[in-house]
């Protein structure tokens, strides 16, 4: 018989903490779940089992929680900014000592977006049945990106999940906040060729100047209008497949397979593909901080780290060099491996370890990692604003080009056949 702490979750949602003399760490879990308790947490008393009696708790967790594939994230149905708010609301009122149940049941009542209010009774009571935050988000990952179910899971594991819900937040409020400057340029991009294809024929001045001159008696309506018309109708049904091919590709993107090769792809786009990937570094290294400064045993926080990558890309290499590796490859070895670091970043990594300050090591590479994103973001945005540009000259251009050939073509078909 051993003593063990232990700490669990009653059906109203409130936390007990006690001890319990038993044979095993399972006895104790039979005897709480038979009293109507969630068990969260088991450890045993014994100086001597104390530090192996928490790894195997630690490795337990990251067995049953950790995906044996990476899941692939998406962008969720919920809008950006009504997401960045659940995840600021849950995060202030955990702050305030507000339990995760309760703060759920408070959410629920001023909740107004309705897909994510659907979701969260659900959650609720998932979280007071004894189960996870990030588990009851798990279930959802249309709502919560895989990324933010890593990132929550991360501060669940180090006992930081307040600290990491409000990272989740700022992430998506920057993230919400890009979204609508670029949503600006690619609406007014996507109503240029809409508009530009449903009235192409208005520009082909043939159709008018030559019923118009090489007629005996012009009737505008039979020999112009109609014929117009009948000309825009069919460009105007090709302009729809255009506007139906926009809206599906916001869905089609949600598609795991679809997504995870676009991001692939991404990273091998100019500018752009370095924000990404400075951003799912930066996200990384912030969650890999965390938890070394609160002990995580370097195996388990690898495994949720790497999942709280925006990119599934990078997500997935970082999660190939955790399994290529072992468990007794050390941090520095992990970076090179993944092939995504610079040799400057693994010397770092390198160094923290010698000097046993390795979370400093992390939190001095997030914020490397977080300038370098804002120089390609800046630099991206002019990239982007001079395409605007050029594509609108260029489309403009176009058109100006079809109006005068089909104008002189017309002029002079009539004056060779005088």
């Amino acid at each position: 018989m051993a003593l063990f702490r232990y700490e669990a979750v009653d059906s109203k949602g409130r936390v007990l903490r006690g001890v319990m003399n038993a044979r095993s760490e399972s006895e104790v879990a039979d005897n709480l779940t038979s009293k109507g308790y969630g068990v969260r947490f088991i450890q045993s008393t014994n100086p001597r089992q104390t530090s192996s009696s928490h790894q195997a708790s630690a490795a337990s967790q990251s067995r049953r929680t950790a995906p044996t594939s990476v899941p692939i994230s998406v962008r969720s149905v919920v809008p950006l900014a009504s997401l960045a708010a659940f995840f600021r609301q849950l995060s202030i009122l955990l702050k305030s000592g507000i339990s995760v149940h309760q703060a759920l049941s408070d959410i629920i009542a001023t909740s107004r977006q309705r897909k994510l209010k659907a979701a969260l009774p659900v959650m609720r009571d998932s979280v007071q049945a004894g189960n996870s935050l990030s588990s009851a988000m798990a279930a959802y990952p249309g709502i919560f990106p895989a990324w933010t179910t890593a990132c929550v899971w991360a501060g669940e594991l180090s006992g930081k999940l307040d600290i990491a819900l409000e990272q989740v937040a700022d992430d998506l409020e920057r993230e919400a906040k890009d979204a609508r400057f670029g949503s600006i340029w690619w609406i007014i991009t996507k109503l240029t060729i809409l508009l530009a294809v449903t009235f192409l024929p208005l520009f082909d001045l043939s159709k008018v100047i030559t019923p118009a001159i090489g007629a005996n008696q012009l009737d505008p309506v039979v020999d112009i209008l109609i014929p117009t018309l009948y000309r825009l109708i069919k460009w105007l049904i090709v302009a729809g497949f255009f506007g139906v091919a926009f809206l599906g590709w916001t869905e089609i993107k949600r598609i795991p397979a679809l997504r995870s090769a676009l991001d692939t792809v991404l990273l091998c786009v100019p500018v752009w593909g370095k924000l990404h990937k400075y951003r799912s570094l930066n996200r990384f290294l912030r969650s890999m901080d965390m938890m070394y400064a609160a002990g995580i045993p370097p195996t388990t926080a690898w495994d949720a780290a790497s999942l709280t990558a925006p990119n599934n890309a990078v997500a997935q290499k970082l999660k190939q060099s955790a399994s290529a590796g072992g468990s007794t490859e050390s941090a520095s070895n992990r970076f090179a491996a993944a092939g995504l670091f610079d040799s400057d970043d693994i010397g770092m990594a390198a160094a923290g370890e010698r000097s046993g300050r390795l979370p400093d090591a992390f939190a001095q590479l997030a914020r490397t990692y977080n300038d370098r994103a804002a120089a390609q973001k800046s630099m991206g945005r002019i990239w982007s604003t001079s395409a605007f540009i050029s594509f609108q000259i260029a489309i403009s251009g176009l058109l100006i080009i079809i109006m005068t050939y089909s104008y002189f073509k017309s002029i002079f078909g009539i004056a060779g056949g005088i």
